[in-house]
């Protein structure tokens, strides 16, 4: 009896092995998905606050690409759309001078494509077109010129005064540290072979100095410490849809980039949660010129995803224990653009 018993308890963990080795290889995405609660905005975020930006025709902005408040609440925001400049304004909205200037040169750019901020005030400007990273002081003046290599989506900076930067290329995202002298690439544990030309991904700075940074394609988190890799965290979503395989040498037809959700921002919010944002994929159902879905992800310290929401298609950044959403420029009743109003909100506790 007692062998037949031994026999049974190791015939069940043998399968028990196998169905788990088998689900982790045959698709990992799909494995032990938790379905969480889809709320309202109004459901998780309470508006606390309005600052609508000084307008006129020298400040004339297009679609806002990035925006960082600092914690005075004075505001830089970037438009590498339509003016190619760099605003900086108080925490009224009243405008206070344009950061560098539109151009080749030392201390100008032709697009500010990444646009961060660091714990002293300086102010850091990534071209791509130019392949270079300038760093200016709160009066606008030049502090370093840095030449980089490679495109890049994101960055930021600990309080050492490294620099982490989300680099994008043919086949996938790969992040980099640059220090005063050298620029070295972080290794983290898997390595995607996919076609993922785009600027996709995140990484952010959480309480404890910690770089998080989030892998587009497979949606798992890597939270280093002094550029060390310390934990993954491979996140199985509801809402996060894989890319398809594809290994073709030449871009991939529109219709393959609709059919996965593409991780467009990371966020840290005081005092322990991520904001993880999705776009897509597209319905199956979606009429021509149509936009998809527009997610936010919370998750928790240990990186446990709370709740989904759906938000408004604006952009958004964090600073402290504040979510802001920076509205696109509009037109008056007397026919004149006007320049973003940007809304904090706080979460609430929801159930």
């Amino acid at each position: 009896m007692l062998k037949f018993c031994i026999k049974i308890l190791g015939a069940s963990l043998f399968l028990i092995v196998s169905m788990y080795i088998g689900c982790k290889q045959n698709d990992e995405n799909k494995c032990n998905i938790v379905n969480v609660p889809v709320l309202a905005f109004n459901d998780v975020l309470l508006a606390v606050d309005t600052v609508q930006l000084e307008s006129g025709d020298h400040l004339l902005m297009g679609e806002p690409s990035a925006c960082h408040i600092f914690p005075n609440g004075n505001i830089v925001i970037a438009d590498a759309n339509l003016s190619k400049k760099v605003f900086l304004f108080s925490s009224s909205g009243r405008f206070l001078r344009i950061i560098g200037s539109h151009g080749y040169l030392d201390g100008q750019y032709m697009s500010p494509d990444v646009l961060q901020v660091d714990h002293s005030g300086k102010i850091y400007i990534i071209d791509n077109s130019l392949n270079r990273l300038t760093i200016y002081s709160l009066d606008g003046k030049i502090v370093a010129v840095r030449p980089l290599d490679g495109k890049y989506c994101n960055a930021v900076i600990d309080s050492a005064g490294r620099i982490y930067l989300d680099q994008y290329h043919a086949f996938g995202n790969s992040l980099t540290v640059l220090t005063d002298n050298q620029a070295n690439a972080i290794k983290l544990a898997d390595v995607v072979k996919n076609y993922a030309p785009m600027c996709e991904g995140g990484v952010c700075i959480n309480k404890q100095q910690q770089v998080v940074w989030i892998n587009p394609m497979t949606h798992k988190f890597s939270v280093l410490e002094k550029e060390r890799l310390k934990q993954e965290f491979h996140i199985a979503s509801q809402e996060y849809i894989p890319p398809p395989e594809y290994m073709g040498k030449s871009a991939p037809p529109e219709q393959w980039y609709r059919q996965y959700s593409h991780v467009t921002e990371l966020k840290y919010l005081m005092p322990d949660t991520y904001l993880c944002s999705l776009v897509g994929p597209w319905p199956s159902n979606t009429a021509e010129g149509s936009l998809p879905p527009y997610i936010l992800e919370l998750f928790d310290r240990n990186f446990q995803i709370k709740t989904v929401i759906h938000l408004p298609r604006n952009l958004y950044t964090t600073s402290g224990d504040h979510l802001y959403s920076v509205s696109s420029p509009n037109i008056n009743s007397a026919g004149n653009i006007v320049n973003p109003k940007i809304i904090s909100y706080k979460l609430k506790k929801w159930k």
